[in-house]
């Protein structure tokens, strides 16, 4: 069995590999931290049995195009993504991009493992918590908003603040304030951040 582990901290690329390899003893598992070396280790072999990418590279979502560059070999192993991030949006994402798998790091190990028994039946995986999170992401998507919870919600997107908000519409920054916390309610939003990811979901 041949795995790829990408991931730019060392300290979870060594656990990571400790434990699969309690799980694949025979497994030849190839880690990459530097992502300049990412299209030369991925060309070094000619068929791998799963690809596991974090998203998150120094700041930068750079797993999204990582799992695009997988996708793209003429034969194209499975993809886990096995990241920090729980946001149903970006959750969303990744699968969208062709991951086969998605974990949270903040999962037992079991999950992982499950992951890997799934993928290599031809199967999908997504773990339990971003099962959950994506079911509140497809309810959220569903939700009506009233005309001016869509005004407001528009502008929130645009990065505007309630005051700024309250003058574009001759409200309150109170009324807006008001607005924003029932559509965050409706939508299940636990701070604006969240709210912008599944409003732009909504899109």
């Amino acid at each position: 069995m041949n795995l790829m582990l990408v991931d730019d901290h060392p300290i979870v690329l060594e656990a990571l590999s400790t434990i699969l390899k309690s799980r694949f003893p025979e497994a030849k598992i190839i880690c990459v931290q530097d992502l300049k070396n990412f299209d030369k280790k991925i060309q070094s072999v000619k068929a791998w049995d799963c690809v596991v990418i974090d998203l998150n590279f120094n700041g930068e979502f750079r797993g999204f195009d990582l799992i695009g560059t997988v996708k793209s070999l003429p034969s194209p192993p499975p993809v886990i993504v096995l990241s920090m991030h729980t946001e149903p949006a970006i959750i969303k994402k990744a699968l969208d991009h062709g991951a086969n798998a998605y974990v949270t790091k903040t999962e037992a190990p079991s999950e992982i493992f499950t992951a890997f028994t799934e993928i290599r039946s031809g199967r999908n995986y997504v773990s339990k918590f971003s099962k959950t999170a994506l079911k509140d992401l497809t309810e959220a998507e569903t939700v009506e908003l009233s005309r001016r919870e869509q005004e407001i919600a528009s502008l929130v997107m645009a990065g505007d603040t309630s005051k700024d908000i309250g003058k574009k519409l001759a409200i309150s920054t109170r009324t807006v304030e008001s607005h924003r916390i029932n559509i965050m309610r409706k939508l299940g939003a636990k701070n604006t951040a969240q709210l912008i990811g599944i409003l732009r979901q909504r899109v």
